[in-house]
């Protein structure tokens, strides 16, 4: 590198935490969320874009606004205020045509009602972003799955790894993965740990961590409906169990290339049937004795 980098990289009077660096055309370009000073709440910005060469990263451009929302697909204020939707961390990601036209893509994590799922796209990747995936039914809604502070990858590879919060919050992701890993933690031990990191690392007290717990973090955990070992169940004797009788499933594909044996061996395998039958009539039989 042609010079040394320094912190803090942006001015005094920027605030973009949440910050995802991506490298185009020799620049690295900043995207996150975008504090303000003296500000009420968190995220109350637009999205701005921040640049400098790869190889000087002591200077850095300003490229404006490059997202917010504030309108509906019709033109139509999304909140009275006239103000745009709380944006939250982002993520781009840079997708290539056969023809070689690059397209950029852009998460906004936007915390407007129904519109967590958005997507908007640019030509460039200083923007400006419009979104790309309006419900055609509701012109104030986006479709979509993904969910809370998205981290988006494109890469030609056999198998893609999703990991983070919330991972399986939202039945259209679930339904993408074809093996899912669910770690159970007994609340205790959630709750010791969240005491630890919020005293250490955030100055807390232990009052104020109990209070947020037991008026917040408990109360929206019970209002799910069903406890976190019911639905990691329900994922295994499932989505976990059943692919594997799909032929081009890596979850049937993998081991019986290990094994070195064709399709055919599936029908020794019809055991793994019966778990989500067996499972299916004990929730069965359980709901008619309540």
């Amino acid at each position: 590198m042609g010079k040394q980098a320094f912190n803090p990289y942006l001015p005094s009077w920027e605030y973009v935490p949440d910050a995802e660096p991506h490298i185009v055309n020799g620049r690295v370009y900043v995207y996150g969320s975008h504090d303000l000073f003296d500000g009420i709440n968190f995220c109350l910005g637009d999205y701005v874009c921040w640049s400098a060469p790869v190889d000087d990263l002591r200077h850095w451009r300003y490229d404006g606004v490059i997202f917010e929302v504030s309108q509906d697909a019709r033109g139509n204020l999304l909140n009275p205020d006239g103000r745009g939707d709380i944006l939250f961390a982002p993520d781009v990601v840079e997708k290539v045509a056969p023809d070689g036209k690059r397209t950029y893509y852009l998460y906004p994590n936007n915390q407007g009602w129904r519109r967590i799922g958005m997507v908007a796209k640019a030509d460039r990747p200083d923007g400006p972003f419009t979104v790309c995936n309006w419900d055609p039914k509701d012109p104030s809604r986006s479709d979509g799955a993904l969910g809370f502070d998205p981290g988006v990858l494109i890469e030609p590879a056999d198998v893609v790894l999703l990991e983070g919060i919330h991972v399986f919050y939202d039945p259209q992701v679930r339904d993408l993965l074809d093996f899912k890993v669910y770690i159970q933690v007994d609340p205790d031990v959630c709750l010791l740990r969240r005491v630890k990191r919020d005293i250490r690392d955030r100055g807390r007290t232990v009052e104020s961590i109990y209070r947020q717990y037991l008026e917040t973090v408990k109360p929206m955990y019970e209002k799910q409906g069903c406890s976190r070992e019911t639905q990691a169940l329900d994922m295994e004797n499932c989505c976990i169990t059943v692919p594997a009788f799909v032929p081009w499933s890596i979850i049937c594909s993998v081991p019986l290339q290990l094994l070195g044996t064709d399709y055919r061996s599936m029908l020794y395998a019809s055991f793994l049937y019966l778990v989500p039958l067996i499972h299916w009539l004990r929730l069965a039989l359980s709901r008619k004795t309540v």
